[in-house]
C-alpha cells in the first residue's frame, strides 16, 4: 500500500499562526454538498518520495542503509492556523461514532530553521540496487552516479535490493539533497528566498 504526504506552510504573526496558501475545492463537496467541508487547503508538496518521506520523519524508512531524520513524527501542533484545525478536525471526524481518530493520523511539523540548518548536503548514504547491465559502470560506491551520461537509448530504472543480493549489481553514495531531490531545490529553497532561516515559519504535514 503506497504512502503519500501532505505539507502546509504557516507562519507566525505575534502569538497566532497562519496559515500561508491556498484555499481549493474540495473535490468531495461535489459529491456531498450538505456535509463535506466546502474548500481545502492545499499541499505545497505531493511527490510519492520515500527517501524524503525518511528524511522528514523517519516515515518509510526502510531500505537497506537507514537514513536519519531530521526528527521523529511530532503529531499536529497544539496551535495549528484556523484554517488547518478545520481541516484535520474534519479529515479527523468519524461520523458513526462522533469521535476524533487522531490515533490514525501520522502528522509532524519543522520549522524552516531547523530545515535549513539541517547538513542535506553533508549527509550520505549508501544506495544497493540492480540495474541495467550495460549503464552498471556508471555506479561506484563512493559517489554518486552521472545520470547525465546514461545512454539515452536506455531508460533511466533501477530496483532497490539489499546488500547482499545476489542481484545487486550497483552500488553508490547519494546526499541527503539528491535524495530529496525538488523538495529541496524547488519548496524549501523557495521557502527561504522568501522567508529566511526563520522559527517563525513552518512545515505541517501529514503521511497518508
Amino acid at each position: 500500500m503506497g504512502t503519500y504526504i501532505a505539507i502546509y506552510v504557516e507562519q507566525r504573526i505575534g502569538d497566532e499562526w497562519y496559515f500561508v496558501g491556498q484555499m481549493v475545492e474540495n473535490e468531495i463537496h461535489q459529491y456531498d454538498p450538505d456535509d463535506a467541508l466546502e474548500y481545502r487547503p492545499d499541499s505545497i508538496y505531493d511527490m510519492q518520495n520515500y527517501a524524503l518521506f525518511a528524511i522528514l520523519a523517519g516515515v518509510r524508512n526502510d531500505r537497506e542503509e537507514l537514513f536519519m531524520p531530521i526528527a521523529p513524527l511530532r503529531g499536529l501542533p497544539d496551535d495549528l492556523s484556523a484554517e488547518l484545525q478545520i481541516w484535520y478536525n474534519y479529515v479527523l471526524f468519524d461520523e458513526e461514532t462522533g469521535e476524533f481518530h487522531t490515533e490514525s493520523l501520522r502528522a509532524s511539523w519543522l520549522t524552516l530553521e531547523e530545515l535549513a540548518r539541517f547538513d542535506w548536503h553533508g549527509k550520505r548514504r549508501k544506495v544497493y540496487a540492480r540495474v541495467d547491465k550495460r549503464v552498471k559502470h556508471l555506479f561506484h560506491p563512493d559517489s554518486s552516479p552521472t545520470w547525465k551520461d546514461w545512454p539515452k537509448d536506455i531508460p533511466i530504472s533501477y530496483h532497490h535490493t539489499s546488500k547482499d543480493s545476489p542481484y545487486c549489481n550497483a552500488i553508490w553514495t547519494e546526499t541527503y539533497a539528491e535524495a530529496a531531490g525538488s523538495f529541496l531545490t524547488e519548496i524549501l529553497d523557495g521557502l527561504l528566498n522568501v522567508y529566511g532561516h526563520t522559527s517563525d515559519v513552518r512545515l505541517v504535514f501529514d503521511f497518508h
